[in-house]
């Protein structure tokens, strides 16, 4: 999951995906303990798509604005140094 796709729904959307990944997560400890499912790096990569919708959602509670460098106005600063 991509922070830019993130950023684009809107808050019921993050709500449901937030359902939707916790509920995957519960069912992949699951599929680990009892010895289904083989990567174990799956369970890492949904709890950072949790800590990224919930960054998002709480973002647009508190009206925080999120800082973003465009790459092209990035690489023009470091060659200007």
């Amino acid at each position: 999951m991509n922070i830019a796709d993130v950023r684009k729904k809107t808050e019921t959307e993050l709500t449901e995906t937030l359902r939707e990944v916790r509920r995957e997560c519960e069912k992949i400890v699951k599929d680990i303990l009892q010895n289904k499912e083989k990567n174990v790096k799956k369970l890492g990569f949904l709890k950072k798509d949790i800590a990224r919708l919930k960054t998002v959602l709480n973002e647009r509670k508190d009206d925080i604005m999120p800082v973003v460098v465009d790459k092209k106005q990035k690489q023009n600063k470091e060659e200007k140094k």
